[in-house]
């Protein structure tokens, strides 16, 4: 493997893991054609035909990762890795999702367009070629983490949380606080919640 990368020599790492473990790779795709407002749309995107599970070893992890991002075919080969979502499970313990994938120059070095992996990283990034999606657990107490499979059922349940925020809202008659989700923005939830206060104060 090229050494003008930043990933480390394959002997330089080594993971706790003692099993392979399943990562998610994103090909390049185009998902913007998709209704957004389906219900079946986070399904449709975890589950497209460019979305595929992989097995690691751990002890050929450098070099697995190397070879789905294509790191030798690069010609600036640097690798970004993101955590895109964190879950406390427990007092004992939280889960990380990360991405990576290489960054590429705005027309992408000759790569297609990943769609589905600028969605998954929220910023303005635009991001060529292939995305590897991790679930990493960590212990709150030592710090000791390994990875874990990551599933299409994992990744839709973090688009769910991320496109519906929970609101908590008092309900005087009721004396009772609930919570809410809202899909959408919340600005818009806002508006229509206090025009929904008004009539009831002018009733």
């Amino acid at each position: 493997m090229s050494e003008n990368n930043n990933l480390p020599g394959p002997n330089s790492v080594k993971l706790e893991n003692t099993e392979p473990f399943n990562v998610i790779v994103i090909s390049p795709n185009k998902v913007q054609h998709l209704d957004w407002k389906s219900p079946n749309y986070l399904h449709d995107l975890v589950n497209g035909e460019y979305c595929k599970t992989v097995s690691i070893d751990p002890k050929k992890y450098i070099e697995t990762i190397g070879d789905i991002l294509s790191i030798e075919k690069q010609k600036h080969p640097v690798i970004d890795t993101k955590v895109i979502s964190e879950t406390y499970l427990s007092e004992k313990e939280h889960m990380l999702v990360e991405i990576m994938f290489v960054q590429h120059e705005d027309d992408g070095d000759g790569e297609e367009l990943n769609e589905f992996g600028i969605l998954l990283d929220v910023s303005d990034t635009k991001i060529y070629g292939n995305m590897i999606v991790m679930c990493t657990l960590i212990s709150n107490n030592d710090n000791n983490m390994h990875f874990i499979d990551i599933t299409p059922d994992i990744l839709e349940k973090m688009l769910y949380s991320r496109a519906n925020t929970k609101v908590i809202t008092y309900d005087a008659d009721e004396e009772a606080y609930n919570e809410v989700e809202v899909f959408g923005p919340m600005d818009q939830y806002a508006d229509d919640f206090l025009v929904r206060i008004d009539i009831e104060l002018k009733n």
